[in-house]
């Protein structure tokens, strides 16, 4: 019985020893492993950091070719859009026509060579000048006339057609007016969505810049 005693508190004993220097080892063993997974944190942030300015290094290499390749040679902002709407009225005051008057100016950049645009404006039945288009009633009739004005616009005339002639890097003013004419209680927008150019008057064909330019809707009511 003793010596069953003795064993059992021999074990006892020893699972207590055991068990404090396990506890010593994690003990140990916890500052290393903080330490290692701050070590891995600091190295992703370096790794993720290196490669954001590569990404940006890249992004900067891009921009310079596409700016040294790049085949465009103008760009065409809003200056500004104007509106306004008259009803037509007969002798009596009577009437069921309005008239809209569409203002739009824009500016025109040669950005890398010397422009020659027609000076003139159609819908798509005509390919030269700027095209234009009244969104809305297809009972709607239009007239638009285009002029360019500014210290750097000079006219060039070229067999029947006058040209104004945008130097490279300059910029140049573009006033274009349309008329509308329709049936009341519709509504209209005038729309730019192609101005075609040239680079040299004696071209056969033009280069055509797409963009889409509208003023507002105007309300025939």
């Amino acid at each position: 019985m003793y010596i069953r005693y003795h064993a059992y508190m021999y074990d006892i004993i020893e699972y207590k020893r055991v068990g404090a220097t396990l506890a010593v080892f994690v003990l140990l063993l916890m500052p290393s492993f903080s330490y290692a997974e701050t070590v891995e944190e600091s190295l992703k942030k370096q790794l993720i950091q290196s490669l954001m300015e590569q990404v940006k290094a890249l992004q900067s290499q891009v921009a310079l070719i596409q700016k040294a390749t790049s085949t465009a040679t103008i760009s065409a902002h809003v200056q500004r859009t104007s509106e306004s709407f008259n009803v037509l009225r007969d002798k009596y005051g009577n009437g069921d026509t309005g008239v809209g008057k569409y203002t739009l100016v824009l500016d025109i950049t040669a950005d890398k060579d010397t422009l020659y645009i027609p000076v003139s404006i159609a819908t798509g039945r005509k390919s030269n000048g700027l095209i234009y288009q009244v969104e809305g009633s297809e009972r709607a009739t239009s007239t638009a006339t285009v002029s360019c004005r500014g210290e750097n616009a000079v006219i060039v005339t070229s067999g029947t057609l006058s040209y104004c002639k945008v130097p490279a890097f300059k910029t140049v003013s573009f006033r274009v007016f349309v008329t509308v004419t329709a049936s009341l209680r519709e509504e209209f927008t005038v729309a730019i969505g192609l101005i075609n150019y040239k680079l040299n008057p004696s071209d056969v064909r033009y280069k055509k810049y797409v963009t889409d330019i509208r003023t507002k809707t105007l309300k025939f009511r």
